[in-house]
């Protein structure tokens, strides 16, 4: 039998994040920045960054005076936005998937 090797996830090599900056995916802040500028939000809505890494997202949405909430299924990652953001609403994506969302929950999925 072969044996199990488990490496860490790319997104959490030291590697990949000198490479990748903060963001951890393809046009960064400046892709955030141009959806944005289609949007029409107002003020506090509440906007899911599926996958949000470290946060780098979510506090670019709380500077446009949106409320964030992140998601991730990395309990690292999540504990990076965390320090990153201490007033952000974090959901770790594998409890929270079998709990489901209530009406109202998001206005808006990044």
């Amino acid at each position: 039998m072969i044996p199990q090797h488990r490496e860490e996830p790319l997104y959490q090599r030291e590697l990949f994040r000198l490479a990748s900056a903060d963001c951890l995916r393809p046009g960064g802040v400046e892709l955030t920045e141009r959806g944005l500028a289609h949007c029409a939000f107002g003020g506090g809505e509440r906007v899911a960054d599926l996958g949000c890494g470290p946060g780098v997202t979510l506090a670019l949405l709380a500077e446009r005076g949106l409320s964030p909430v992140g998601m991730d299924r990395s309990a690292a990652m999540l504990q990076e936005a965390e320090r990153r953001l201490y007033c952000t609403r974090l959901w770790d994506l594998k409890s929270r998937m079998q709990g489901g969302y209530g009406s109202g929950d998001i206005h808006c999925i990044r």
